[in-house]
């Protein structure tokens, strides 16, 4: 008969005073052919069978072992919990089914009838054939390029799984200073373990790819992230990935200028433009909104004037992840200038007589900053001389001027003597001073009697009569000129 058709009968004699009666065990005379990790189905059907139970081992070559049954096991036996019986409570079908299959699993399986009351063997089956077919090693394939994102931006990292493989949960890890941090998982997280709540799965119903994305990034996300996957829950690993690194650019910030100091007009002032951009990043470097030309680094010295105190100057570069120009507020080059004043004294009245006042005024023109200190001291006297300080007046360029007057009684002591006006303002080293000597006035000089104010219309007048008769003149004879011309006309046109 063919092979398809064979069965395995087993007949048993029961006892003589009970008479004879057949138990008949029914197995797949042919191969059970499984793969690792799966699941299989091996038959056993049963006739003629009296009470009680039926029972499963496995011929492992060096010897028999038991695998399960319905009922209780034998005293220190195990049901493997991968076995349950394919139709529960049936009294004919007594087919088991095996999940998780492993190349272990391989072998002949026995289905055996037991008597109930005395556990005797009453009939074997020939047994079924397992093979379980070994499957391709689980691969999980990550990205092995670095993976660049921006900080608050958002990444992917892709992890994607060659088969399904065993029943279990894929998790990601990342690498830290620490060691193997957890990161997420799509099944419930470990005991003590908590997903990142800015991590999820790209595709949540794909049963290969786990990739997943990472989103407002922070610069310390940086570092290699781990695709695992388990066997069951709390099982052991069974594959990994290789890891992908992920490197986290700091977000660019907007450009800021900075400048060390004030420097006189005239003089060179060194400009930095801040970035948190990467190494070798080019810069344009603009001066009222025109291109200051062969600048391309984050520095740039400015040959300045004083006119420049109304200059700004900016800097811009380009975004390397969006390309769009970035460029900083515009800075006041006012900020980095200092504008030397002119300082001069004017004395009202210039000489005086002992116990006498004069008016001295310290006139300090076209300086920059506005900030400004102005003060009067005696020379050799420590003490500051009190004087009306004055107000700032901008001029028209944006310098500044102002007037501080001093009111001094020159007396005996004073007469002589040595008063100065000095003026400091932010960036110069030194202030600028302005001496001026109190001088006490000499007896005047005779001076002969002053020209009546008579004599002197006298000579304004004959002046004016003088240009009065010269244009009379010169009047006339343009008259005497025209009469002429018209009667000569006359005869021409008589003629």
């Amino acid at each position: 008969m063919e092979r398809g058709l064979l069965v395995s009968l087993v007949i048993l004699v029961c006892s003589p005073s009970r008479g004879v009666s057949q138990t008949i065990i029914t197995q797949d005379p042919g191969s059970v052919t499984g793969t690792e990790e799966g699941e299989v189905t091996v038959p056993c059907t049963m006739t003629g069978a009296p009470p009680g139970p039926v029972r499963w081992y496995r011929d492992t070559g060096s010897g028999r072992q038991y695998l399960y049954s319905s009922s209780p096991p034998p005293p220190n036996e195990r049901n493997d919990p991968r076995v349950s019986q394919v139709h529960q409570n049936h009294a004919t079908d007594l087919s088991i089914r095996i999940v998780n299959l492993t190349l272990r699993d391989s072998g002949t399986y026995y289905c055996e009838k037991y008597r109930g009351f005395d556990g005797s063997l009453i009939a074997s089956g020939s047994g079924s054939r397992l093979s379980v077919q070994a499957i391709p090693a689980l691969i999980i394939t990550q990205d092995p390029d670095s993976v660049t994102g921006t900080e608050e931006g958002e990444v992917t990292l892709p992890c994607t799984l060659s088969r399904l493989g065993a029943a279990g949960p894929v998790r990601w890890y990342r690498d830290t200073d620490r060691g193997r941090e957890y990161l997420y998982s799509a099944a419930a997280p470990l005991p003590n373990e908590r997903n990142d709540p800015r991590v999820s799965r790209v595709y949540p119903m794909n049963p290969t790819d786990f990739s997943i994305r990472i989103v407002r990034l922070t610069v310390n996300d940086s570092g290699r992230y781990h695709c695992d996957k388990y066997r069951g829950f709390d099982g052991p690993r069974i594959a990994n990935g290789s890891g992908s690194r992920l490197s986290v650019r700091e977000k660019f910030r907007p450009l800021s200028l900075r400048v060390q100091g004030r420097v006189l007009a005239g003089n060179a002032v060194a400009l930095t433009c801040r970035s948190n951009g990467p190494l070798g990043t080019k810069f344009t470097w603009k001066k009222n909104n025109g291109t200051i030309p062969g600048e391309q680094s984050n520095t740039v010295s400015l040959q300045t004037a004083k006119e420049d105190i109304r200059s700004t100057v900016t800097c811009e570069t380009t975004d390397p992840t969006t390309q769009q120009t970035l460029s900083s507020e515009p800075y006041s080059l006012g900020a980095s200038i200092t504008v030397k004043p002119h300082v001069s004294i004017e004395a009202n009245p210039e000489r005086v007589k002992v116990n006498e006042s004069v008016s001295l005024t310290c006139c300090a023109r076209g300086f920059y900053p506005e900030r400004v200190d102005v003060s009067w001291v005696q020379q050799g006297v420590a003490v500051e001389l009190a004087a009306e300080r004055g107000e700032n007046a901008e001029n028209e360029d944006g310098t500044f001027s102002r007037n501080s007057v001093l009111n001094v009684t020159v007396t005996q002591e004073l007469s002589g003597a040595t008063v100065s006006c000095r003026v400091q303002i932010e960036g110069l080293a030194e202030p600028v001073h302005k001496e001026h000597r109190l001088v006490e006035t000499d007896p005047k000089p005779d001076q002969g009697p002053e020209a009546p104010c008579s004599s002197s219309l006298f000579l304004v007048s004959v002046f004016l009569l003088v240009k009065l008769a010269l244009l009379a003149a010169i009047n006339a004879f343009l008259f005497v000129l025209l009469k002429l011309e018209q009667r000569r006309l006359k005869r021409v046109d008589a003629e």
